[in-house]
C-alpha cells in the first residue's frame, strides 16, 4: 500500500502529464490551423491577382513608368506578388513546425526524466 506522499506524489505526476498533453495538443491544433489559413490566404490573394493587375495596368501613369521593366504589358506582377507571400507564408510555417518539434522534444525529455526519478524542470 502507497503511503500518503507517494499518493500526492504520483496525483502530481499525473496533472503534470495532463498539462503537458494539453499543451501538446494545442500547439498542434495551432499549427494545423495557421498552415490551412496560409493555404486559403494564398488561394485568396492568387484569385484576386488578375483583377488587381488588370487595373494597375489600366491606368495612364503606369504605362510610361514600367516602359522598360518586365511589368510592362504583363501580368507577371501578379505572380511575383503571390510568390513573395507563399515565400513568407511558407517562413511562417516553418517557424511554427520547428517550435512544435521543440515542444515535442521537451515533452520526451520531460518524461525521460520523470521515469528516471529525476525531478529536475527542463
Amino acid at each position: 500500500m502507497r503511503s500518503t506522499e507517494e499518493r500526492v506524489a504520483a496525483v502530481k505526476q499525473r496533472i503534470a502529464q495532463h498539462a503537458r498533453k494539453k499543451a501538446l495538443q494545442r500547439s498542434r491544433i495551432l499549427a494545423i490551423v495557421t498552415t490551412g489559413a496560409s493555404f486559403a490566404l494564398i488561394l485568396w490573394i492568387a484569385s484576386i491577382m488578375p483583377d488587381l493587375s488588370a487595373r494597375v495596368m489600366d491606368s495612364n501613369y503606369t504605362k510610361f513608368q514600367t516602359a522598360a521593366s518586365i511589368f510592362s504589358d504583363t501580368s507577371s506582377l501578379g505572380y511575383v506578388v503571390i510568390g513573395l507571400i507563399s515565400f513568407a507564408l511558407g517562413i511562417f510555417v516553418t517557424i511554427i513546425c520547428y517550435r512544435t518539434h521543440l515542444l515535442q522534444r521537451q515533452d520526451r525529455e520531460s518524461e525521460n526524466s520523470q521515469e528516471n526519478g529525476d525531478d529536475r524542470t527542463h
